[in-house]
């Protein structure tokens, strides 16, 4: 066999990629495990002589900012104007002591102040002798008078408190002496200002809310709420028909009485007892027990619970009643509604049970019945 001579090609070895390129490259990456950490605060820069807290208090004329900085562990050029630092601050004006960031100091848009000074009222004024609650009742004809007749607060006369400030003060209707406490500011905004919590309920805005009023302009249904309207504490004169008042009704086909307040009856509520909700004379579980034969004598013999009688709760309620089983004397509560449902009742728990033992171990499959 003829010795066929290989013709030798150079080794060569694998050559190391140069370290240029983008953001993706050796290098960037390189960079970027051999940079150290950027600081915690501050976006990533750190404070240089030429940018600091307090270069930039003396070009934005901050002397007053800079004098309250009394951080103990970095100085005012150790520290960015914009960082996340919380660094240690003191009120010039009452000295108290609290610690913020740096940013929430010294941003352009509502920087912080001293919480102590702010305290009590962030956004008001104190009251002066020119610039006061009385002085705006004054300027603001009938409405000032009768706020200023009807404020009684004991703490603080009219005078030291403003119309716009927060102070809970105490206030008594001119109309009903109903005694409340409200803001300052709810009672003298000029948008929907809050009033008397018991006449608002009660007297309507004008004739057009009067329920006498409504009740004429809904004909056939307006006759009826106006029969049916049997209230003795407050005449129907005195009434809104959208108010929240809970008034005293009396159906006019049924003799029921029951409470519900005036916006729920001019919005389609009806009677209570008619629509099968609450039981009376002709709607209980004992006649609907009458009239469903076998199930209904058979759920009337089981249904001993001590605290309603059957003529004292309907069949349909989520009333939880005692019951007791005529085959086993197994007592448990559950629902009206759950025993006396058309679509698959509920029965004893301890019979379905004993049912489902014998047929697992019968090893017949459980029937549908036995598993409720």
């Amino acid at each position: 066999m003829a010795r066929v001579a290989l013709a030798s090609s150079p080794w060569r070895t694998h050559a190391t990629p140069a370290l240029t390129g983008g953001m993706g490259s050796r290098l960037a990456r390189v960079r970027r495990a051999s940079a150290p950490c950027p600081p915690p605060h501050g976006r990533g820069r750190r404070a240089t002589p030429d940018n600091n807290f307090l270069t930039w208090c003396e070009e934005n004329f901050k002397r007053g900012l800079l004098k309250e900085y009394v951080d103990p562990d970095k100085g005012p050029t150790e520290v960015m104007r914009g960082s996340g630092y919380k660094a240690l601050w003191k009120c010039a004006a009452c000295g108290h002591e609290w610690r913020a960031t740096m940013q929430n100091r010294t941003r352009s848009d509502k920087p912080r102040g001293c919480p102590e000074c702010n305290r009590t009222f962030p956004f008001v004024h104190e009251a002066t002798p020119t610039n006061n609650f009385l002085v705006w009742c004054e300027k603001n004809g009938l409405r000032g008078e009768i706020l200023l007749e009807e404020y009684v607060d004991p703490d603080k006369g009219p005078t030291e408190v403003m119309r716009g400030s927060g102070y809970k003060a105490l206030w008594k209707c001119a109309e009903c002496d109903h005694e409340w406490r409200a803001v300052m500011h709810s009672r003298t905004r000029r948008n929907r200002p809050s009033g008397c919590a018991v006449c608002s309920k009660r007297l309507p805005k004008s004739e057009a809310y009067f329920f006498l009023e409504w009740c004429e302009e809904n004909g056939e249904r307006g006759e009826r709420l106006s029969r049916e309207y049997a209230d003795p504490d407050v005449k129907p004169t005195e009434l809104a028909y959208g108010s929240n008042y809970k008034a005293l009704w009396k159906c006019a086909a049924c003799d029921h009485e029951w409470r519900a307040v005036m916006h729920h009856r001019t919005s389609l509520g009806g009677c209570p007892a008619c629509s099968r909700q609450v039981a009376s004379s002709t709607n209980n579980f004992l006649a609907w027990c009458e009239e469903n034969g076998e199930q209904g004598k058979t759920l009337l013999e089981e249904y001993v619970d001590p605290d309603r009688k059957p003529t004292e709760v309907t069949r349909a309620s989520s009333y939880k009643a005692l019951w007791k089983c005529a085959a086993c004397d197994h007592e448990w509560r559950t629902t009206m509604n759950h025993r006396s449902k058309s679509d698959r009742p509920t029965g004893c728990p301890a019979c379905n049970r004993a049912r489902r033992t014998a047929y697992s171990q019968s090893g017949r499959r459980v029937p549908p019945a036995a598993t409720r």
